[in-house]
């Protein structure tokens, strides 16, 4: 009977180690915040500054590109990164040589289904095609 359950806690034991590293996965929250663009692959006409804001609890979106205040619905789809944004609406302001830059850069929020973030940096994908990297900017 000892032997017995001698072998049954040396079981019971063995099997709490939890699962082998490879197979854990971290999957942070998304965190929400202010981001300046500081690379946009597809970046036409003058340079002015790019910035988001994201809000993961409202699931909310807001930019500027020069122009007009854009906002957006945002959310994740999945816990690897996945995220879907839009449709994106703006204000209707005109502006000499920038409203081409606008609206590629509405279609640019659009087509985004992945994100890669860290405590300094966004990134935004379609696919595996790099769409644009900001940069956090403290408030």
């Amino acid at each position: 009977m000892r032997l017995f359950r001698s072998i049954f806690i040396l079981l019971l034991l063995s099997s709490c180690r939890g699962l082998p590293e490879s197979d854990v996965q971290l999957h942070p929250e998304p965190v929400s915040g202010r981001w300046v663009v500081v690379d946009w692959p597809e970046e036409t006409g003058p340079s002015k500054e790019i910035t988001l804001e994201i809000d993961w609890e409202q699931q909310r979106l807001s930019a500027y590109a020069g122009c007009n205040q854009m906002g957006a619905t945002c959310q994740t789809t999945d816990p690897s990164g996945g995220m879907r944004i839009g449709p994106v609406f703006s204000t209707e302001m005109f502006c000499e040589g920038l409203m081409q830059r606008e609206l590629l850069f509405q279609k640019t929020l659009e087509r985004c289904d992945r994100m890669e973030q860290t405590n300094e940096t966004l990134s935004l994908f379609a696919g595996t095609t790099l769409l644009l990297t900001a940069k956090s900017q403290e408030e």
